[in-house]
């Protein structure tokens, strides 16, 4: 595949070492060729993206960990992997999206995803909706997660932003992880009322 070359040896290495399938998987390759080799889509690889990998890798790695739970869990896969790439496929800065005073950089990139995601691509319904809700847990405001697929990428990507971030640095790690669970349980209380 001709974005293999494009990975940085960092991000190719933490891929394989987590999902080392995602490079040969026939399958994944098929739902998602197209996005991986588009021109605008191929720009994220610019982009910092947790402060240690890059948005096009961070898109990478949630859309492959996204595929994997889906399998086990019957879900439409083609939607899956390919709304769970373009679920970050925006181009502007934390700075730029500050900057515009429309709302905080969790509630809006997720709309910037998905009017991006819109300009290029076709997309179906669960792809939409994988792309604006992917920040439930953080910005409920999004609205919730209304197919399995949604709910999928949100969880992938907190397990996969968790990890970039923590990665070398357990005390940050364990700070990620108490905002996730005091948020997973402000989500129970409310689901349960």
């Amino acid at each position: 595949m001709a974005n293999e070359q494009k990975l940085g040896k960092k991000e190719v290495v933490h891929l394989q070492i987590i999902y080392p399938d995602w490079q040969t998987d026939p399958q994944y390759l098929e739902f998602v060729a197209d996005i991986l080799e588009n021109e605008e889509f191929m720009k994220l690889h610019q982009i910092e993206h947790h402060h240690v990998t890059t948005r096009y890798n961070h898109s990478l790695f949630v859309s492959y960990v996204s595929y994997v739970i889906g399998k086990k869990l019957g879900a439409d896969l083609r939607s899956l992997a390919r709304g769970a790439l373009l679920h970050d496929f925006f181009l502007e800065s934390r700075q730029e999206i500050e900057q515009m005073h429309i709302g905080s950089h969790n509630a809006v990139h997720p709309h910037l995803a998905l009017a991006k995601a819109q300009s290029v691509f076709e997309l179906n319904p669960i792809e939409e909706d994988i792309i604006v809700k992917h920040m439930f847990l953080c910005t409920p405001r999004c609205g919730i997660p209304r197919y399995l697929e949604s709910r999928i990428v949100t969880v992938a990507d907190k397990y996969c932003s968790i990890y970039e971030v923590g990665k070398g640095n357990p005390e940050k790690w364990m700070q990620w992880m108490t905002v996730m669970m005091i948020r997973f349980k402000q989500l129970n209380l409310h689901f349960n009322h």
